[in-house]
């Protein structure tokens, strides 16, 4: 879990075996906390009136930027840019005929690849998202997320991709914020 809840050793402890928060939303909110300080460089440390609270900031930190790029990801008319030099992709001949296939799933998600060649392709234009270092393996990565699903769902490729980029952008442990 996220936050594990800690209580003094004057109060009654209660076993719980699930998470304060399964989702956040309106009904649910965490009560008001003060932050104390970090352990191990993995865990921050509130406190509230009655309560200790450790927070594994990774996890935290992967929770709030899911959210951010699946909300992201769901959006047609994302912010895109276009690379000064496209960046010239190579691929296996299935692989080929399936994106060549499947090019407007790739502009629905921001990416825009052009066929060059029987089994390259020239990636023109990206999401603002997208780390430039990483492009090839995004890239990658979508197209083989989408064969081995053998159809195209939109929304399981939003929620898995929107995974995979929250755990690579968070903080890791032993990182000191």
């Amino acid at each position: 879990p996220i936050i594990e809840d800690i209580k003094p050793k004057n109060t009654k402890i209660e076993e719980k075996n699930e998470p304060i928060i399964n989702e956040i939303n309106e009904e649910k909110r965490l009560p008001y906390m003060e932050y104390i300080g970090s352990i191990f460089g993995t865990y921050l440390i509130f406190q509230s009136n009655d309560s200790m609270y450790l927070m594994d900031q990774h996890a935290a930190a992967e929770r709030i930027n899911y959210e951010k790029y699946y909300e992201i990801l769901g959006n047609n008319n994302q912010p895109k840019t276009q690379l000064l030099l496209p960046i010239a992709l190579s691929f296996t001949k299935a692989e080929a005929i399936y994106l060549e296939e499947n090019l407007d799933k790739f502009m629905e998600i921001g990416f825009s690849l052009e066929q060059i060649g029987q089994t390259d392709f020239a990636l023109r234009e990206i999401p603002l998202w997208a780390k430039i270092d990483d492009l090839e393996n995004i890239i990658y990565n979508i197209l083989s997320m989408m064969i081995n699903n053998k159809k195209i769902d939109i929304m399981y490729f939003r929620d898995n991709i929107a995974k995979q980029i929250a755990c690579k952008s968070s903080i890791k442990a032993n990182h000191r914020i």
